[in-house]
């Protein structure tokens, strides 16, 4: 009786653990299925944490180069309205130097060497004109390639353009 109740105890203990390795393998294969395949490990976040202060630095270069293209856009700025106050002197210059030039052409009287330094002057005015035209225009360039540059700048940082 004594043996049969080992045997039977003996049976019944195989039977729990043939019973429990079949759950642990079953709970395995559930949870290679069921679990994700990417799980972050240590390493990967901080992988992620590098890069977000590498974004980080990288945002604030871009931060700087923005508030320096600003700087120099305002600056631009200012040297294009120089520009253009001058091209309006220099036009006002240009239209009084003609008027005195027409009316020395009317009176007859008028000394030949006044007159070519009129013209001289008118000439100069002109090419004074034509100057300031075309550093108008290269501000103008400049300009639209910094407004170009903040804009560029305000998209790599996600800035809403104002428009």
């Amino acid at each position: 009786m004594k043996q049969m109740r080992l045997v039977i105890w003996g049976s019944a203990c195989v039977l729990l653990a043939l019973i429990g390795g079949t759950g642990w393998l079953i709970y395995e294969r559930i949870q290679s299925t069921v679990a994700p395949k990417d799980a972050a490990t240590k390493k990967d976040i901080e992988r992620v944490e590098q890069r977000q202060v590498q974004t980080d630095i990288e945002v604030e270069k871009l931060k700087g180069r923005m508030t320096s293209a600003e700087g120099r856009l305002t600056d631009a700025e200012g040297r294009l309205k120089t520009a253009e106050g001058k091209i309006t002197e220099q036009g006002k210059k240009v239209d009084s130097l003609e008027k005195q030039s027409d009316e020395l052409k009317k009176r007859a009287d008028a000394s030949e060497a006044e007159i070519k330094q009129n013209a001289s002057d008118l000439a100069q005015a002109r090419k004074e004109l034509d100057e300031a035209k075309a550093e108008r225009e290269k501000m103008r360039t400049e300009l639209n390639q910094l407004r170009s540059d903040v804009d560029e700048i305000k998209k790599a940082l996600g800035i809403k353009h104002p428009e």
